[in-house]
């Protein structure tokens, strides 16, 4: 028999083992800790090189999906896409080009008609025909010049949204990285922004209880700071468990109407449904 020294070595052992091996929930109502994530946290960077002329936004300030945040110096570009778009929109040369069209044609046919008199000579009769030819291809030429100008346009353009950033979602912006005036290269990271609501919280779950767990199941939820119970619900269960741990992750989200920060603590309560062999066993053992 295992004196009183031997119980308490055996006692540490078995709290050593279920540290390392399977977690059990942190209270008698079987909830567990977790630290709360933001829904989206990304540091934004432009996608070209240049000197940034406007930081519309700043630290703290809440923006929606596709506002824009900061804008590089684009004015040279400006001036080419006002150019361009003056080439793409012009129609003269076409209409010009329509209308000489029009006048060879009457003279090819006046000339066609000296023809049959025997008055026009084959030569000449040629060269109306070669002169309508030529204002056809004209036409074709000036049309081309104008579909080139178009997508030089397109292209300026799409170079000029490269120096902007817009906000790809709704957010706060949590930390701005340049100054105004600064020149930045290309992926320099720019600023960060960040969404809270609705939070996540990513919490381990042992594997057999994880098994149990459905998307969409509700869940209870409680800040560290406040006693009260809220709901949340089951967004992810990671498809790989944790084999030190023997847990599987998984991702609950919540309602985040009072802006309460990413990073807190929170214990979450899931109701795990009981495995249909328990059941059936004490069905048996009636």
């Amino acid at each position: 028999m295992l004196g009183i020294s031997g119980l308490a070595t055996v006692f540490l052992l078995t709290q050593a083992v279920c540290a390392a091996g399977t977690p059990a929930p942190d209270d008698a109502i079987g909830s567990t800790k977790a630290v709360t994530l933001p829904n989206y946290d990304a540091e934004l960077s432009l996608a070209a090189n240049g000197l940034v002329s406007k930081i519309h936004v700043k630290a703290g300030q809440s923006v929606k999906q596709g506002q824009l945040l900061v804008s590089l110096d684009d004015r040279v570009l400006q001036a080419r896409l006002a150019a361009l778009k003056a080439s793409k929109d012009n129609t003269i040369r076409i209409r010009a080009a329509k209308a000489q069209l029009a006048q060879k044609k009457l003279n090819l046919e006046r000339v066609e008609a000296l023809h049959k008199k025997k008055v026009a000579t084959i030569q000449e009769l040629e060269l109306a025909k070669l002169d309508v030819v030529l204002e056809e291809l004209s036409i074709e030429l000036a049309r081309f010049e104008q579909d080139q100008a178009k997508l030089q346009y397109d292209e300026v353009l799409a170079q000029i949204q490269m120096m902007r950033i817009l906000a790809p979602r709704a957010g706060v912006v949590e930390e701005v990285f340049v100054e105004e005036g600064k020149t930045v290269e290309l992926a320099e990271k720019v600023l960060r922004l960040v969404s809270t609501d609705p939070l996540w919280a990513d919490v381990p779950v042992v594997t057999s209880r994880a098994a149990t767990i459905k998307v969409g199941q509700p869940v209870q939820i409680q800040d560290e700071e406040d006693p009260t119970w809220f709901s949340g619900k089951v967004l992810h269960i990671a498809s790989v468990a944790d084999s030190a741990s023997r847990t599987r992750m998984v991702r609950v989200t919540m309602k985040n109407p009072n802006a309460r920060p990413a990073g807190s603590m929170v214990r979450v309560r899931f109701d795990f449904k009981t495995p249909a062999r328990s059941t059936g066993a004490a069905k048996k053992g009636q």
